[in-house]
């Protein structure tokens, strides 16, 4: 990990995702994926399937694995995943490798928060859980009751604190990580141990992405 210490070094704000970046929860996240297919008579899929497929917007990777959106209600597709995806909470452990980053931002004089999708609730519960909470300034994810995105939890945290832009560094996994990205005009790390392969990450290009990283 030596290679994304040496990027972060020049920054002075991390950005961090959750899902496949710091929590290691790809192959739960298959689990769920794969009982859900059951249920509607479609085929499973196996890891490798799933991280070259896995895109956003999410409706387009519910399409493109045989989910007919005219007869299935997307947003309740989405409700049954995540039932069966948080029943494999308790398994899903930190990125190996990312404590290491972590701590070194942590010790130094770096601001670092978790920026996420899920439930803030939960999310807060999770870094808890798995030793982190006091390594981060802000864990920031969406409320029940929230309309909002990713993408605009994240405008309107910069909005109200004093980050500068050219000094902020977001790390993720998929290509909804760049979407944040761009929006905000923020540099970006790809770490392609998550939720989209390394061939997949590698191939998007745009001026935002300083490095795509998979390590071992």
């Amino acid at each position: 990990m030596h290679r994304l210490i040496k990027i972060i070094s020049k920054y002075e704000h991390v950005i961090w995702d959750w899902n496949g970046t710091i929590l290691n929860d790809a192959e739960q996240s298959l689990i769920a994926l794969n009982k859900l297919l059951l249920e509607h008579n479609l085929d499973e899929i196996k890891l490798w399937d799933y991280k070259s497929k896995f895109c956003h917007p999410l409706r387009n990777f519910y399409k493109d694995l045989g989910f007919d959106l005219e007869k299935n209600d997307f947003n309740e597709l989405c409700t049954a995943f995540l039932l069966k995806y948080h029943n494999q909470r308790e398994y899903m452990k930190v990125q190996k490798g990312i404590m290491n980053v972590i701590k070194y931002i942590d010790d130094s004089e770096i601001t670092q928060i978790i920026l996420s999708a899920m439930n803030e609730n939960i999310l807060i519960e999770d870094v808890r859980r798995l030793g982190l909470i006091n390594c981060f300034e802000h864990v920031l994810g969406l409320n029940i009751d929230d309309s909002g995105s990713k993408i605009s939890r994240a405008i309107n945290f910069i909005n109200m604190n004093d980050y500068a832009l050219s000094k902020t560094l977001i790390i993720g996994d998929t290509d909804h990580d760049l979407d944040v990205a761009n929006e905000l005009s923020i540099d970006i790390v790809f770490l392609a141990n998550g939720h989209q392969s390394f061939e997949k990450l590698s191939s998007i290009k745009n001026k935002r992405i300083i490095d795509v990283i998979y390590y071992t």
